[in-house]
Order: C-alpha cells, then structure tokens, then sequence
C-alpha cells in the first residue's frame, strides 16, 4: 500500500495528507483492483492475462457489431468499464444503455468473425489485447480442466474473499484464478454451460447474533444482488483519478 499511495502521488492522483488512506478507500470501491493473500495488489487486467473465455453465438454474426454474452463472458466485466483494446484495432466497450443488469458487447466494424449460429467463438486476453476468433472443444478432452474449474468456482462462490470489489459471478472465477493460475488458459465450453447449474439464487436471510448484544440481525443474502448471475459493473471507475494511473 505504501509504494502505491507512493506512486499514486507521483502521478498527482492525490493531494491528501495521508496518500495510503485515499488510495485504499477508492481501491475497495474498484473493480479492477484485486488484493492478493499476501497484502499485494493486482489489477483484473493483470490476473486475466492469458485468459480464454468462449462464448455460443445464438444467431449469425454476419453485418452485427453486438455480442450478447450472458454469463458466459462476464469475468471480462470490469475491464469492458473502460473498454477492451482489440487486436486488429479499435475496442470493445459495453454498448449504452444495455450495461445493466444484463450488458451487451459493442465493437467496430468486422469485429466479430462472421460465423453462423451456434459457432464457438474463443475471447483471450493476452498482453492487453483481446483477440476473437472460431474455436472447436472437445467436451471428453477437457474433462479434467471442466472438473477443477466447477470445484474451484464451487468454493469461491461461497469463499465472499472477492465480494467487496468483485460483483458474485466475476468473484468467483477471478477466486479460482488466484487460487490456480493458468486455470482458463485453453479454451472450454462455455461458462454458462459448465457452471449453469451451480448459478444458484440468493440465499434467504438468516439471523445471526450481534457481537454487542443479544438482539437478532440479519444477514445480507449472498452477494447483496437480487439475481445471483446478473453481475455487471458496480462501480464505474472510468474517471477515477487514484486508481486509473496505478492500473491502466
């Protein structure tokens, strides 16, 4: 935290007296920032490098710009906030006025492979470039990644390590990224379709005690969001002028 709020005013992201306060209070309000286990931060950016997410296009991709991406994608969330930079130029952003609850993916002309429906597409992020292309799974030779990633996501589903910057879905697959890096590095099945039944509701309220008394409370049901896979950005971090200049 010193070498950020350190770093945070070099850049003259901050005037405050104490630069580490105003850097930690705007990073627990930020997506992209990610706190490792051993007191580091990482950025989304960084932790998804090398990542490759596929996606089941529902209808021809031939003269369309759009990309609706359901679960499938939405790891790749708070970096779409800002927009992804694309291989062959330009960026992909979250399309205006379809960013909540459930957002669509807006590119450039030829963005997307023309492919007929039903067609694979593989999304890797790599070296801060997103490249799209056609892709073929064998759903019998990736069984063993399949397993490790529905055990990996089962747990940090529950494990709420990400929740306070992370909306549920997203907290879950980034948990089991730190948890196992490499852990999306070949292209599966789509998420939806190999994590759908793990999707689950909000759980009810329960009551628990309060530490200073003996009246009841209730705890917030998991995630504190009305639909457990609905996870579009929280926080909108475009302008944010401590975090922007530590991760770009």
């Amino acid at each position: 935290m010193e070498e950020l709020a350190t770093a945070a005013g070099v850049a003259g992201a901050t005037r405050a007296r104490n630069p580490a306060t105003a850097v930690r209070a705007t990073l627990s309000q930020s997506e992209t920032a990610i706190a490792l286990p051993d007191g580091r931060w990482s950025s989304a950016a960084s932790l998804l490098d090398g990542v490759v997410l596929t996606h089941r296009v529902r209808s021809s991709t031939a003269g369309r710009r759009d990309l609706w991406p359901r679960n499938d994608l939405f790891p790749l969330m708070p970096l779409l906030s800002r927009g992804m930079p694309l291989a062959g130029g330009g960026a992909v952003v979250l399309a205006e006025g379809h960013r909540n609850p459930f957002p669509v993916l807006l590119g450039p002309a030829d963005w997307l492979p023309v492919v007929p429906a039903g067609t694979l597409l593989a999304l890797r992020w790599r070296a801060r470039v997103l490249t799209v292309a056609p892709t073929d799974v064998d759903p019998d030779a990736v069984t063993d990644e399949v397993a490790t990633l529905r055990d990996a996501f089962a747990y940090h589903r529950d494990a709420n390590s990400l929740r306070r910057w992370q909306p549920p879905f997203a907290a879950a697959v980034l948990g089991a990224l730190l948890e196992i890096p490499g852990l999306l590095s070949t292209a599966l099945p789509p998420l939806g379709e190999i994590l759908g039944d793990l999707l689950r509701l909000p759980d009810p309220p329960r009551p628990v005690r309060s530490w200073c008394c003996c009246t009841s409370r209730h705890e917030p049901p998991y995630g504190d969001y009305p639909e457990a896979d609905a996870v579009s950005p929280t926080f909108q971090v475009d302008d944010d002028e401590v975090v922007r200049p530590l991760f770009p």
